[in-house]
């Protein structure tokens, strides 16, 4: 993808060959983040530092020694990167990842982990009164839209328009209470439609409220 050749081009120093870039990850810090040498330095070293596949099974390595740890933690960094990026919007909340400590390897306090690299990730916490966290993908937006949008997502992004546009006159409450005997039916609970549109429209309204924060944080 042209996208990723450029990020590679970015982030490979001149005269670098492609041993050296293997296992780097496109960063793009945000305004203001101060970078001084020896933290530039240690990125350096960081984005060459080799790791396991987040694919292949690590259960039977040895860790006790600093070296083998510091790659563990970088798989867990790619573990994530690769989830997020197998995401229809390249996006999802840290309480869902939270879901996946185990199986991706990060440490309990996955916040403070994903801070560490905030070239890579970005985690808006502006969402449903500040408690709702969402992890983006860094390298997937610009400006706060996907650099390489789909179909399912240019999809939500107009559903949502046309929903928030004019509630009444699409008539939400009887849609919601539809939905809301569906999903008893299929065992999920009885729910009414007040509760479901709330639901619905309050995740649309904090997806909108984080992309803004992100594209703003961006520009």
């Amino acid at each position: 993808m042209e996208f990723g050749k450029a990020h590679y081009r970015e982030h490979r120093n001149p005269g670098a060959g492609e041993e050296d870039v293997r296992f780097a990850f496109p960063t793009r810090f945000p305004p203001g983040f101060k970078i001084g040498k020896y933290f530039r330095i240690a990125v350096w070293k960081w984005q060459r530092l080799p790791y396991a596949s987040p694919y292949a099974d690590v259960s039977g390595h040895d860790l006790r020694s600093l070296e083998a740890r510091r790659r563990m933690e970088k798989r867990a960094v790619a573990a994530v990167h690769e989830l997020l990026s197998l995401t229809v919007e390249k996006r999802t909340t840290l309480e869902r990842l939270a879901l996946f400590r185990d199986a991706l390897g990060v440490p309990k306090k996955i916040k403070e982990f994903l801070l560490k690299y905030q070239g890579i990730f970005y985690i808006s916490t502006r969402g449903n009164q500040g408690k709702l966290h969402t992890v983006f993908l860094r390298e997937a937006y610009y400006k706060g839209e996907l650099v390489e949008p789909n179909e399912i997502y240019a999809a939500r992004r107009k559903l949502e328009e046309l929903l928030m546009l004019n509630p009444q006159k699409a008539n939400l409450d009887r849609m919601f209470t539809s939905m809301g005997r569906g999903w008893d039916e299929l065992g999920g609970g009885r729910r009414g439609g007040a509760e479901l549109r709330e639901e619905f429209l309050g995740e649309a309204s904090d997806r909108r409220t984080n992309t803004k924060c992100f594209a703003i944080e961006l520009s």
